[in-house]
């Protein structure tokens, strides 16, 4: 297995806990009434969480060209509304295990992601590839793939929205709303659905499912534990890199998309 496709586990269970899967650069078309109706009250209410805790688990599954590679991902989230903008702070374990031509290798790293109003900061430490890097990214925004009025803008500029059944997602009722790309990832096995769970409570998405064309789920990510609107301490979305890490600067180079 050559070192490009170890580095590949990293790099894809980096951006599996970003859950970056927006396709970008299609135009605009007006939702359907009800999802009108779904994306004002959700984001009414997301606009007044002041702060938010949870546990995230992401589940992802990528073939291509004969090799799958399994992701698994536990950690935290937390946000914090400060000076207008959602900064947040993702802690996470990933475990990835390459299938390639039957060889398998597994690979676990630990990534840190804060946001702290400006810049996108990630720290990854994959000890097994020898690998200690951290980055530097310009954001506009935080927060936005967790709710709110620019998660809204994303879906409808890019995906074909309907609205599904209401449901409920660990005891708390959901809004439910399918997103088929707009631009079909032309990798096979991507996600051609990929359902949003938005939570009436505070309009937070407490879950998204991806599902390819054979039906089967190929992305999951879920959110338990929330605590909302208690103290957090602001240091917490200050990003200092640990001892001997340098900062590679990014902030020239556009977000890098979903695999």
């Amino acid at each position: 297995m050559n070192h490009r496709s170890q580095e590949s586990i990293v790099r894809v269970a980096g951006i599996t806990c970003l859950t970056i899967v927006a396709l970008l650069g299609a135009p605009q078309t007006r939702a359907d009434d009800k999802i009108d109706a779904i994306a004002r009250e959700a984001i009414a209410k997301w606009n007044a969480v002041k702060s938010l805790k949870a546990k995230m688990t992401v589940k992802s599954e990528v073939a291509r060209m004969g090799q799958v590679m399994r992701t698994d991902v536990t950690g935290s989230f937390e946000l914090l509304r400060k000076g207008g903008k959602a900064l947040y702070r993702q802690e996470h374990n990933a475990t990835s295990m390459l299938d390639a031509n039957g060889r398998q290798m597994t690979i676990k790293a630990r990534i840190l992601t804060v946001y702290d109003g400006e810049y996108l900061y990630q720290h990854q430490v994959a000890e097994q590839l020898g690998q200690n890097m951290a980055t530097k990214r310009k954001m506009d925004t935080g927060g936005m793939l967790a709710g709110g009025e620019q998660m809204f803008e994303i879906l409808r500029n890019n995906f074909d929205l309907t609205a599904g059944a209401d449901t409920k997602v660990n005891g708390d009722d959901c809004w439910v709303i399918d997103a088929r790309p707009k631009m079909p990832n032309p990798q096979p096995g991507a996600p051609t659905v990929l359902t949003h769970y938005i939570r009436k409570k505070d309009g937070f998405e407490i879950k998204l499912v991806g599902v390819n064309a054979d039906g089967k789920t190929v992305l999951e990510t879920t959110y338990s534990d929330i605590h909302l609107n208690e103290p957090i301490d602001p240091s917490r979305f200050k990003f200092v890199p640990p001892e001997g890490v340098t900062v590679m600067d990014m902030t020239s180079s556009p977000m890098p998309d979903a695999p």
